[in-house]
């Protein structure tokens, strides 16, 4: 599988919310990326997931903004960052490029999104998939485990068609029939 392009997230087309990487398995990589089975062991351990971090500046997605007093500054979904400035460094560096960005002060505490609380949590089969990676290749792999071939179609396709379905009826009844399927 060779990458011809890499587009992390594509605001134009897509807005920031949307989380479609153009590349050439887009979908495959980016459905294997968000089950945590392909993250390192490492990512299950990090001891940076807090506020309490060597850099002197960290610089990330502001995920929740809108939940925020700077939600305005996300508005146009598009993206926000969000930047802690974790020593007097930091703080002195953004003072001199504050005036070149749109800025806003927001509480810690409405910053802290999942990846500053916690060690992301592996998939229970990340080991497995991470042998099967070095003895078969990432191609055969992601086949085995269903984010490619004939039961990666299936999936999307009773996807597409719940998602469908869902869409005909009022939201009451969209509660209802999504209680019903979790319980299968």
């Amino acid at each position: 599988m060779r990458i011809t392009a890499v587009n992390f997230r594509d605001k134009k087309r897509f807005g920031w919310r949307s989380h479609v990487e153009s590349f050439l398995f887009a979908n495959t990589y980016t459905y294997t990326f968000y089950t945590h089975i392909m993250l390192r062991r490492s990512c299950g351990e990090c001891p940076y997931t807090n506020t309490r971090r060597p850099s002197d500046v960290t610089v990330a997605d502001f995920w929740g903004i809108e939940k925020t007093a700077a939600a305005a500054l996300g508005a146009d979904n598009k993206g926000c960052s969000l930047i802690l400035l974790n020593t007097d460094k930091g703080k002195e560096w953004f003072e001199l490029a504050r005036e070149s960005m749109e800025c806003m002060a927001v509480a810690l505490e409405d910053c802290l999104q999942p990846q500053l609380r916690h060690p992301s949590v592996l998939h229970p089969k990340r080991i497995a998939f991470e042998e099967d990676y070095a003895r078969l290749g990432f191609e055969r792999t992601l086949k085995k485990y269903g984010f490619l071939g004939w039961k990666a179609e299936v999936k999307s396709f009773v996807k597409s068609l719940r998602a469908c379905v869902l869409g005909l009826f009022p939201m009451a009844l969209k509660r209802f029939v999504k209680k019903l399927i979790r319980r299968e």
